[in-house]
């Protein structure tokens, strides 16, 4: 699916990345706009689903990610007041076992760095740091991007917003809800 267009990604976070490769699996041309100046990603552990890293694994990232992951042979749930396990729910080598994929443990930074290692090794994509999304206008074939950075605008085929929780593409299509916890 080769257009003369990109598909824009505001935002290079897991969600950014993740959807920049995806696209260009699918023969699309991605351009991923980015405020930041250098990608560094702090937090904590992530527990991944068997859908999410059968994503990642058809992304071809299984061999970037391999040194970091960790694949539990169960998840416990456990209580403080009665003490001890409530419920063991086996993770291995269940006959029942509806998936193919594995439970990945392992840290936020390492999926960052292998999702980045990744977008960086695609063609299909451009990665522009420190180039803050600024506003889009819909237009016949698509959007026109605006970023913060001084460059021309951009021409998409489609605008993707990935870019956090105060979202400025959000805030454009929906400037009068407001963030609240959920």
């Amino acid at each position: 699916m080769t257009t003369s267009h990109p598909i824009v990604i505001a935002g290079a976070g897991i969600g950014g990345l993740t959807a920049a490769l995806a696209l260009a699996a699918r023969g699309c041309r991605v351009v991923v706009v980015e405020k930041a100046e250098r990608l560094e990603e702090a937090g904590a552990g992530l527990q991944l689903s068997p859908n999410a890293s059968r994503v990642l694994t058809d992304l071809g990232l299984r061999p970037r990610l391999a040194p970091a992951i960790t694949a539990p042979d169960a998840v416990s749930i456990m209580s403080v007041r009665r003490g001890g396990e409530v419920i063991r729910l086996p993770l291995r080598d269940r006959g029942d076992c509806r998936t193919d994929a594995p439970y990945w443990l392992l840290h936020r930074a390492d999926l960052q760095a292998g999702l980045l290692a990744q977008v960086k090794a695609t063609p299909a994509i451009e990665l522009r740091l420190g180039c803050p999304f600024t506003d889009f206008a819909v237009t016949g074939d698509g959007v026109v991007v605006r970023s913060g950075d001084g460059a021309a605008p951009l021409s998409a085929l489609a605008l993707i917003g990935a870019d956090g929780v105060r979202s400025a593409v959000r805030q454009q299509l929906f400037p009068d809800v407001q963030l609240g916890f959920s």
